[in-house]
């Protein structure tokens, strides 16, 4: 039995079926509105000074943030730990390249030098512990050194200030003046430096 064969297209007349009407659009009545109270999410500070005191080395929070009280605290527990150690520091010397480095007693000698011997030879430096005569010499000889250090850099500044005093028709000053002057100056300047942490010290604590 073959099916009949389907028109290609077939021809449709009268109008066009009519479309859908929209959806009825109602007013929003507040008792409609459902209030949704989102969990408080706590997300660590990107800037601001909250963020700055996350960067802050232990040294400088410490300063900025502690009480007279922590600090007076921590410094008796730090000298009665310090009281209580066994010794303090040793002395040892390069028997190659002559580098001095202190060291915690107890340190073995034989150990290699940080400064010529990274590398762990046995033919490189090697540390051994000074005695106590060459550690005697070796602290003078430092002590001098730094000493003239510092008398050369209090020559530079005192010729400079002189220099400047000369610029400004001012006559000059010995050093024994300059010396003075400068120990006024940074007597004021620590002056100074007090009261301002006096002052900054009740509103650091407020704010927390």
């Amino acid at each position: 039995m073959t099916k009949p064969r389907t028109k290609p297209y077939e021809l449709v007349t009268g109008p066009p079926p009519a479309e859908p009407a929209p959806p009825e659009k109602k007013p929003i009545m507040s008792a409609d509105v459902k209030i949704q109270h989102d969990e408080l999410r706590i997300t660590p500070p990107r800037r601001g000074p909250q963020a700055g005191e996350a960067a802050m080395s232990d040294g400088a929070f410490i300063e900025n943030f502690a009480t007279a009280e922590e600090l007076a605290r921590w410094r008796s527990e730090i000298q009665a730990r310090r009281a209580k150690d066994a010794g303090t520091w040793i002395w040892q010397k390069c028997d190659r390249c002559g580098a001095v480095m202190k060291d915690r007693p107890g340190t073995e000698d034989g150990g290699p030098c940080p400064r010529c011997n990274l590398q762990r030879r046995a033919y490189l430096g090697h540390m051994r512990t000074m005695t106590a005569e060459e550690t005697n010499t070796y602290l003078f000889e430092l002590a001098k050194k730094e000493r003239a250090a510092t008398e050369q850099l209090r020559l530079r500044a005192f010729h400079a200030a002189n220099a400047e005093r000369g610029q400004k028709g001012l006559p000059p000053l010995s050093f024994e003046e300059f010396k003075a002057q400068a120990q006024r100056e940074y007597q004021d300047m620590m002056r100074r430096h007090r009261e301002l942490g006096k002052i900054s010290r009740p509103f650091r604590e407020k704010a927390r």
